[in-house]
């Protein structure tokens, strides 16, 4: 099984649906996946009954979006700390800089 190759970015557009039914516009859809928005991995819409507003994503849904686009990253990372630990790339050096930058991404500040 494969996924789609990193990285991933975030990019926020009006959802397919702009309205929600009743006339009121929906807040933009956090589209995740490689550069081309066309090939997005996946949606991340904001709570419709909370923090939302009609213009802008809520934190809550830029957070969401952030963790989601750092998979291919932390997978990445899982998998060289996983080679080093078990010997097959015992020489790698993980720089604290790099274990910094996937979370930061992860967290929305990348």
């Amino acid at each position: 099984m494969s996924h789609t190759p990193g990285p991933w970015e975030i990019s926020y557009a009006p959802w397919p649906c702009p309205t929600d039914g009743a006339g009121e516009p929906n807040p933009p859809a956090a589209f995740v996946g490689p550069a081309d928005a066309l090939n997005a991995v996946t949606l991340v819409f904001g709570d419709p009954y909370g923090e939302d507003d009609e213009a802008e994503p809520s934190a809550t849904q830029r957070a969401n979006a952030a963790l989601i686009a750092a998979a291919p990253d932390m997978l990445e990372m899982l998998r060289d700390i996983s080679h080093w630990y078990y010997g097959t790339a015992r020489s790698k050096v993980f720089p604290e800089q790099a274990f910094r930058a996937v979370i930061a991404k992860a967290e929305g500040a990348a």
